[in-house]
């Protein structure tokens, strides 16, 4: 039998930002480092290995690091031995199991709940109001009748609010897909639809677990709509495009390497940012995706070089979607999809259970008021006027983006854009 799970996130990114908060994130935490640090940091690390394996495909890319994570930590809860090690080794999760779930439940529960402080007045007219609007949502579909452990889903339900769905995949696959579909496409805003493709729910299916995040949230200072202009974007390969481009000059931290530029945008309570990498050459994203490292954006933020800036930035929108099978088992988690190998005997005490796909969609939208995203993960047991500034920041050929929390260093959402255009 198969096992197939699948988190859901809606998104908006900023790659740089991610490893930015994480710097961030070091330098405050005490001498011994939070469970809860603890599991942002391995997020991030994960992110980038996750990048790694999907930056191959061409165009544009936008995925949730975070939904992948939280879906599949969920599922991991019922793995044990070398299928539990292997999960924890590829998602960066070092923490005990005793331990990682309630931690990455707490990051999940502080990210729901943060808020501007203080009373509002003239100075800080938002006080009070949600920072940015971020949802995340998990649930489990199980086979109904089936002998799920208590303790697994009791698990998942105290640390990450999973509620528990009876479906009858055995009888009607394709009415469970429907379902599963519907909640994803509801916590996401509607704006992630049909997560689950035809024919990937089967007779098998015995378990899908689910994790939707929805991500909105306003520049810290808008971008006039007055000011976005045409003008001409340059793809790496192929002609070049008019798009239209977001532009303003303020004060920007920006940091500069001999290879790129990076940005840093924050959103609407400074907690959240998008960090913008530009390759100084047309042709050199790949070069700058290679060395993507944790350590190259810490720097990056500690450079805390704020200057005059001239930006300009396309709007953009970017949908993709992945089965992450693949690229996992790349990875090093191959036991969980091995029929002969998987070991998720804490999820139920039948030892016919394995990973069947991890199915990930995603959307991102960026304008002149801010940023919208969304993301889904679904692991399957069957068992995402031109003023003039001193420096000048334009983003007209590819980019790679992110988003990240600068409190926690939790990394929301990476992505690359190849011709905004398309």
């Amino acid at each position: 039998m198969k096992i197939s799970f699948a988190p859901a996130v809606p998104a908006v990114c900023a790659v740089v930002l991610a490893f930015a908060a994480a710097a961030i994130a070091d330098d405050e935490a005490a001498e011994e480092p939070t469970d809860m640090q603890k599991v942002a940091k391995g997020n991030s690390a994960f992110a980038i290995d996750l990048y790694g394996r999907l930056k191959s495909q061409p165009g544009n890319l936008f995925f949730s690091p975070f939904s992948v994570s939280a879906a599949l930590a969920m599922t991991m809860a019922g793995a044990r031995g070398n299928t539990e090690a292997e999960m924890a080794k590829v998602l960066r999760l070092s923490l005990t199991r005793e331990t990682l779930h309630p931690a990455l439940g707490a990051l999940i529960a502080d990210l729901n709940g943060r808020k501007i402080e203080g009373e509002k007045s003239e100075r800080n007219p938002d006080a009070g109001k949600p920072v940015f609007e971020l949802v995340l949502a998990n649930s489990m579909f199980g086979q109904k009748g089936y002998s799920f452990l208590p303790l697994f889903l009791e698990e998942n339900r105290k640390a990450y609010d999973a509620g528990f769905s009876e479906l009858d995949f055995m009888a009607d696959p394709e009415k469970s897909r429907l379902a599963i579909n519907a909640w994803v496409f509801e916590k996401t805003r509607k704006r992630i639809r049909d997560i689950l493709a035809p024919g990937q729910v089967t007779t098998d299916t015995r378990m899908a677990l689910a994790n939707a995040l929805y991500f909105i949230a306003p520049w810290g200072d808008d971008f006039s709509v007055k000011a976005t202009k045409e003008g001409i974007f340059r793809p790496a390969e192929g002609e070049p495009v008019k798009v239209q481009f977001m532009k303003k000059t303020d004060y920007f931290q920006i940091a500069e390497t001999d290879s790129f530029s990076a940005l840093v945008l924050p959103y609407r309570g400074y907690e959240l940012v998008m960090v913008i990498v530009l390759p100084k050459a047309v042709d050199g994203l790949p070069a700058v995706e290679a060395g993507l490292k944790p350590e190259v954006f810490r720097e990056i933020v500690r450079e805390e070089n704020s200057k005059d800036a001239e930006i300009s930035i396309p709007k953009f929108r970017i949908e993709s979607s992945f089965d992450l099978k693949d690229q996992l088992k790349a990875m090093g988690m191959k036991d969980a999809f091995s029929d002969k190998a998987a070991d998720f005997s804490g999820m139920s005490a039948k030892k016919e259970l394995f990973l069947g796909f991890v199915a990930h969609k995603s959307f991102v939208a960026v304008d002149e008021k801010g940023t919208e995203a969304a993301a889904a993960t679904v692991a399957g047991v069957s068992f995402g006027g031109d003023p003039q500034g001193e420096f000048k920041f334009t983003a007209d050929h590819p980019f790679l983006f992110a988003i990240a929390d600068i409190k926690t260093g939790t990394l929301l959402f990476m992505g690359r854009v190849a011709n905004p255009a398309k």
